[in-house]
């Protein structure tokens, strides 16, 4: 696709990056033209990445390679002015270091501790100088992975002459290493082999020196980065390695205490590994020899040897990721320690001292100008928080008259809830809410967030915008009412319906209550009592409630139950619903916070909520990016009006076209709409079809030019959000730590010491999975859920090895639109566009923080076959992160504290995976080869104790009791390296819940069997990210979000 063009690159058009994932079918894509694209599959090498033509802008040189079509004067970009370059792009012809720490001290230990293996024929034990040299080819070893690095950079990556220079020179300097490691154990296996052995002891000199010139290198190696070995490319000064610096090096700088923990995270994982594997490889094969009888079962021994030292080898690797996940757990418990996180912190007063925080730190009082009672204010905040529940039926009428605010008959006195009065460490919570309820959940997080410190506040009227971007494609939007109340198929047994009235029994108590009231069935409740007796005598009466939810089938009650069972579901309007709780966040701040607007429209309520809408529009905005908008069926088009009618602010951007002259092409246009509009309100001409990876970042992209504000939130169409969570979106806000800038100039003498801490750019959040009850599988999801995107994600924040894992992250959207983007859209290659974002942001020097005390719902998948595909998707996805350019540039440039970090957080759950799968199948073949031995080979007689009797060296006896005791080691280390992924889970438990929850939750994983699940997953996993990387085919899985009821 390259064509080299006087020095230049041309490339053919925009067909030459299209054309890489599509071709043309000669069918439409919109309905607008003749033209249809469809998948096909093409090797990284034979197309133009995105990153290609990123980097052509870079360097002055890169720009000068760019070539534009039908020229008149001159072909280059360059030589047009720069303000009339952009509008021209259009014309464009767009024709080791782990393997080294584990390989070589593998080497190290094994070669010292198996003598007999390489002892001379007919000896024992070899010469000490033979020992020293056998054991120094770890350094060797080392070496050869180094120089197999080198050649395939030499293969991969342009062959410029800077390159060249700087991978001929680590060349070179390699292969000296590699004569000086290596070289001197030819000398002595052919001193030490005669058959009249020297007595100097040259040998050995030269032994113990080749050993610690073996030792120094493997240390170097394991220690740097090859990127900064001879020319550092990320701290040098030269000028030709600024934009790479600029880039791919710009790493943010962690605090004192961030890189202390960093360091000493790394150090006590590296101990406790070389320790334990030393003392496991030690004297497990130290009575077996390798003799030279003649038997022909014989030949098996070196084989079976072989085997057991690669199972060796895959166990060295499995232990270090055994003691990450150690480690790093306890250094995240520490961390939510110092954080007030834990349950068991001085939680007495959690709940009683709930008013006093929400005054603190979510309102932002100091500049209010008439000072009011800090209850007024907060009553009014908890009272909407308690009614919001009420309204999606969290909660009944007996509940929220012990949690609300009252005010006193006559006087302008306000009662606190019982609630704030009568709680000694949360004890007494099943009288305020339903028992195991999601209202409980979320109000005891909501208090104990509230106990970390948060960012100040801004008055409403001065925080920053932000807006939420929704991609929707195929997700549904409202269930209907014969998906609720039909079975799905014959093999389903139970409705939509039935299923989560068992599910949320209370919640639909609630509900029918409500409508009951509304539809003049029943009389008020009094508030203390459930069911009066008239009700209860006309029981049978009232069966359509309960069944279905309605008694007349008016579409103002049917809709009721579609509304009821799609916000208990994995809808999108349960997101756009939930994410709508920001507007009135911001309107009740506004007004809580502002006394005086609001007695200044006195009773005119209208006037009043134009106002707060005013406000909620400046501040707010909630986009959805709807891909198929204009392909919609009925039903999806009927719903998808039914949102604008009950949310006018959200706004839609949807891909839209027009049928050109005859001849040309049609003319792609992005086109944004909102409920308040009956016509299109924005079009934007695209150049040519935006899907060019696999849809789901191109339909963010496309809808990317409509962004308002300064932050972005990104989420899914599975997702919900909550109103007492909304109220933090300040604090959040604020973590960016924007609110206060420097007056000094950047490009001041002294002004620029201001700047130099690196900007925030993503900000990481919890996710609060709401499917954990609906199903076994649902629980182990929220397990996950803690482990990685909860306990592990605030480990590698604060000790910067966290990325960008999606949603519901909070993005600098100035910081990412310029440095490449939110997502990048190669297909195949950016399939977890959201990992890459969070690469390319870390590489180009934004910091990416984490969040404890804001959490956003989000659903997983319910059943085996779209776990499976979900799965399948993460596990190719990884295949091509292994492949890209970033984990090049990251693994040849960072420390090796970060380095590890960013490894073992990230591909080496994968690798550990195959590493899994493998190390049974090995587990598998060892004992056949053990048993043939135990069958056919004379064994050598031994005492109690295991010491092999004397008087046996003659008949050539194998000593096996030690390979015995080798398989029960691999045995219990299998299952302890399985296990370990338990342990996260426990102590997170452990920490948030208590001791009875986890010992509960513990139970309930083992009785459903799921230590049998993930080895169901980890085989999908290793099975997913193999095929990837030897066959390629990585492509978005659409996995649906439905219940598993058949």
């Amino acid at each position: 696709m390259l064509i080299p063009e006087e020095g230049r690159l041309s490339f053919e058009s925009y067909d030459a990056y299209n054309l890489a994932g599509y071709g043309n079918t000669g069918r439409s894509l919109l309905n607008f033209d003749r033209v249809m694209f469809v998948s096909r599959e093409r090797d990284h090498d034979e197309i133009i990445r995105y990153d290609d033509i990123n980097q052509l802008f870079w360097y002055l040189e890169g720009l000068a390679r760019i070539v534009l079509e039908n020229h008149v004067v001159s072909p280059c970009l360059v030589d047009i002015s720069p303000a009339k370059r952009y509008m021209n792009l259009r014309r464009v012809d767009w024709s080791e270091r782990i393997w080294i720490l584990h390989i070589a001290i593998y080497w190290f230990y094994t070669a010292f501790n198996s003598p007999k293996v390489y002892a001379p024929v007919n000896t024992q034990f070899p010469p000490p100088a033979m020992t020293w040299s056998a054991t120094t080819l770890g350094g060797t070893v080392a070496t050869m992975i180094v120089l197999l690095a080198t050649i395939i950079e030499f293969m991969y990556i342009p062959t410029t002459w800077n390159n060249a220079l700087h991978l001929t020179t680590r060349f070179i300097f390699l292969l000296i290493i590699l004569a000086l490691t290596g070289g001197s154990t030819v000398y002595i296996a052919y001193v030490e082999s005669r058959s009249n052995p020297t007595t100097s002891q040259i040998p050995l000199i030269v032994g113990i020196a080749q050993f610690f010139i073996s030792i120094i290198a493997t240390i170097a190696f394991g220690l740097f980065p090859s990127g900064r070995m001879f020319s550092d490319r990320v701290a040098g000064k030269s000028p030709k390695y600024m934009a790479s610096q600029t880039f791919t090096a710009s790493y943010p700088e962690l605090t004192r205490s961030a890189c202390t923990a960093s360091i000493m995270l790394w150090l006590l994982v590296f101990r406790c590994k070389f320790a334990e594997s030393y003392l496991f490889l030690t004297n497990y094969c130290a009575g077996m020899q390798i003799s030279s009888s003649a038997m022909p079962s014989a030949r098996t021994v070196p084989f079976t040897l072989t085997i057991m030292y690669i199972m060796d080898l895959i166990l060295f690797f499995l232990d270090t990721y055994l003691w990450y996940i150690i480690w790093v757990v306890v250094f995240s418990i520490g961390r939510s320690f110092s954080l007030g996180l834990s349950i068991w912190m001085p939680w007495k007063d959690v709940f009683s001292r709930l008013p006093k925080r929400i005054y603190a730190k979510l309102l932002a009082t100091t500049e209010m100008e008439v000072k009011y009672k800090p209850k007024v204010l907060v009553s009014q905040i908890w009272n909407a928080i308690i009614i919001s529940m009420y309204r999606e039926h969290l909660l009944g009428i007996d509940h929220i008259q012990r949690l609300l605010y009252h005010q006193v008959d006559g006087r302008h006195t306000l009662n606190a809830p019982l609630f704030f009065l009568n709680q000694k460490g949360g004890n007494s919570k099943n009288t305020f809410f339903p028992a195991n309820g999601e209202a409980e959940c979320r109000i005891s997080f909501f208090a104990s967030s509230l106990t970390t410190a948060l960012p100040e506040p801004l008055p409403v009227d001065a925080m920053p915008t932000f807006m939420v971007l929704v991609r929707h494609y195929s997700e549904k939007i409202l269930l209907s009412l014969r998906e609720i109340i039909h079975e799905e198929d014959w093999n389903t047994r139970v409705t939509l319906l039935g299923y989560l009235k068992q599910l949320h029994s209370v919640e639909w108590d609630n509900f029918v209550k409500d409508t009951k009231i509304l539809a003049g069935e029943s009389e008020a409740l009094d508030g203390t009592s459930l069911i009066n007796e008239k009700y209860t005598s006309n029981k049978a009466d009232d069966l359509p409630f309960y069944c279905i939810g309605f008694k007349t089938s008016g579409p103002e009650y049917t809709l009721r139950t579609r509304i009821w069972a799609s916000l208990r579901a994995q809808t999108l309007y349960r997101t756009v619903s939930g994410m709508m709780n920001y507007s009135k966040a911001v309107k009740l701040l506004y007004s809580v916070e502002n006394p005086a607007i609001v007695s200044m429209f006195g009773g005119n309520t209208e006037k009043l909520e134009q106002e707060l809408e005013r406000m909620a529009r400046r501040k707010f905005k909630f986009t959805i990016s709807m891909q198929r908008f204009l392909k919609f069926n009925k039903e999806e088009q009927e719903n998808a009006e039914f949102l604008l009618r009950a949310y006018p602010d959200m706004q839609i951007a949807y891909l839209d076209g027009e049928v050109g002259p005859k001849g040309s092409k049609p003319r792609l246009l992005s086109t944004f709409i909102d409920g308040h509009s009956e016509i299109d309100e924005f079009h934007i001409e695209l150049p040519e079809n935006p899907i060019l990876g696999d849809g789901k970042s191109d339909n963010q992209n496309h809808a990317i030019i409509f962004y308002r504000g300064e932050y972005l939130q990104l989420i899914d169409a599975n997702q919900d959000n909550y109103l007492e969570e909304c109220l933090k979106i300040r604090n959040i806000l604020g973590e960016f730590e924007e609110y206060s800038i420097s007056n000094q100039s950047l490009y001041a003498q002294w002004g620029h010491k201001e700047f130099k801490q690196s900007p925030v750019a993503i900000v990481g959040t919890r996710e609060y999975i709401f499917s954990e009850n609906i199903s076994v599988l649902g629980d182990i999801a929220v397990g996950k859920e803690q482990t990685f995107g909860t306990m592990t994600a605030r480990a590698l924040a604060w000790i910067g090895g966290k990325l960008h894992y999606g949603h519901p992250d909070f993005l600098n959207t100035l910081f990412m639109t310029t440095r490449g983007g939110v997502s990048k859209a190669q297909k195949g290659l950016h399939l977890n566009e959201d990992i890459f974002a969070g690469m390319n942001t870390f590489g180009c020097g934004g910091r990416i923080k984490h969040l404890e005390y804001y959490q956003c719902g989000k659903g997983r998948d319910l059943g085996f076959g779209t776990i499976l595909n979900f799965q399948t998707k993460i596990g190719t996805g990884m295949g091509e992160q292994m492949l890209s350019q970033e984990y090049y540039y990251l693994g040849t440039q960072l420390p090796i504290d970060r380095f590890s970090t960013f490894y073992y957080g990230h591909p080496s759950f994968h690798i550990n995976d195959i590493l899994v799968i493998y190390s049974i199948q090995v587990l598998m073949v060892t004992p056949l080869y053990i048993g043939t031995l135990n069958k056919q080979l004379t064994i050598c007689q031994v005492d109690s104790q295991g010491n092999v009797l004397g008087g046996q060296q003659s008949s050539g006896c194998y000593n096996l009791l030690p390979v015995f005791d080798w398989i029960r080691h691999c045995i219990v280390s299998i299952f302890l390296v399985s296990f370990v992924a338990f342990l996260p889970l426990f102590l997170q438990e452990l920490v948030e819940r208590g001791t009875s929850k986890v010992l509960l939750r513990l139970r309930k994983h083992f009785l459903t069997l799921a230590p049998i699940f993930e080895v169901f997953s980890t085989q999908i996993h290793s099975q997913a990210i193999l095929s990837n990387l030897t066959f390629g085919g990585a492509r978005y899985i659409a996995t649906g979000h439905s219940f598993a009821t058949t």
